[in-house]
């Protein structure tokens, strides 16, 4: 669905004719709006709870503090998410983003590179406030519709919201500068581990088998991974997975005895005890919820 079908059939978006829009997300607007966005530039930023989500057509669980910048045009398709979900969408055609940024955008080409081999970015605390509350600004001047440059404010707000986000990745790039060789060989270890996942993680969920990949212990992995990210290697495999098992048992018909076999698990008491430590609830529990109501 394009950019007009979609805005057209969305209720809950505000929306610029020449093709911007700004859509505040929760379990109301969402279930009663379209899931599928295709040839549109769009940017999400979950406040709280959960969602997954179908980015040319893989898979991703989107947890607090996810910032999406889905820059090439590639489907976006929302599966499932749970009843706290907050999160704001920013959408774009892409000539009012050629208009806008007019060929000079402040991003640095690094930036735009990385988006394109991964779209999703999980930012701290503070950074996720700042964004919330350039989105609210936007919101805001969206809902004053009597504003006789409203247009023109918008667009303001829109290039100090990408100069915020340019700001910070630049920010990061002279973090790295200053960085030992050791640090910036930890990160490019961390890229290349959220590679491998999305790689492996239907039959691998063992740290040892990617430390085995990258050459390098378990032991050293984890600390690696936990010092970038905050969480050890374990906690992204079963985010990983976790997100990829949402989306088949939404996605597909298969039992669980056979989702169990799929996702190379021992046994179907191992899978059901694996989801049900992840989202609270079992896998037959799940898909009864998704027969009543999409949030998980």
């Amino acid at each position: 669905m394009n950019f007009n079908e979609f805005v057209s059939k969305n209720e809950y978006c505000h929306v610029l004719p020449d093709g911007f829009a700004l859509w505040k997300m929760n379990p109301v607007t969402l279930s009663k709006a379209p899931f599928t966005l295709t040839d549109m530039h769009s940017i999400l930023l979950i406040l709280e709870g959960e969602m997954v989500v179908k980015i040319n057509n893989k898979p991703y669980l989107l947890t607090k503090n996810c910032f999406v910048d889905i820059i090439n045009e590639q489907p976006l398709e929302v599966i499932t998410f749970s009843e706290e979900l907050s999160a704001y969408q920013l959408l774009f055609t892409e000539t009012f983003i050629q208009g806008l940024l007019k060929n000079n955008p402040p991003f640095p080409i690094t930036y735009v590179l990385n988006r394109k081999e991964e779209p999703i970015l999980l930012l701290n605390d503070q950074m996720t406030r700042l964004l919330m509350e350039k989105m609210h600004s936007l919101e805001i001047v969206f809902q004053d519709r009597t504003h006789c440059f409203q247009e023109e404010m918008l667009k303001c707000n829109l290039w100090i919201f990408f100069m915020e986000i340019a700001n910070a990745f630049l920010q990061e790039d002279k973090e790295d500068t200053g960085c030992s060789q050791e640090t910036k060989r930890q990160k490019q270890l961390f890229f290349e581990f959220i590679q491998l996942l999305h790689i492996y993680i239907q039959k691998e969920h063992f740290v040892y088998f990617y430390a085995s990949k990258l050459c390098i212990t378990p032991q050293y992995l984890n600390r690696v991974i936990k010092y970038i990210s905050g969480k050890n290697a374990s906690q992204w495999i079963s985010r990983q997975l976790l997100g990829e098992i949402y989306h088949s048992l939404a996605e597909t018909d298969l039992s669980i005895q056979l989702l169990a076999e799929y996702f190379n698990f021992p046994d179907q008491a191992t899978f059901t005890k694996f989801f049900k430590r992840q989202s609270g609830i079992s896998p037959t529990e799940y898909r009864k919820q998704l027969k009543i109501t999409i949030p998980i």
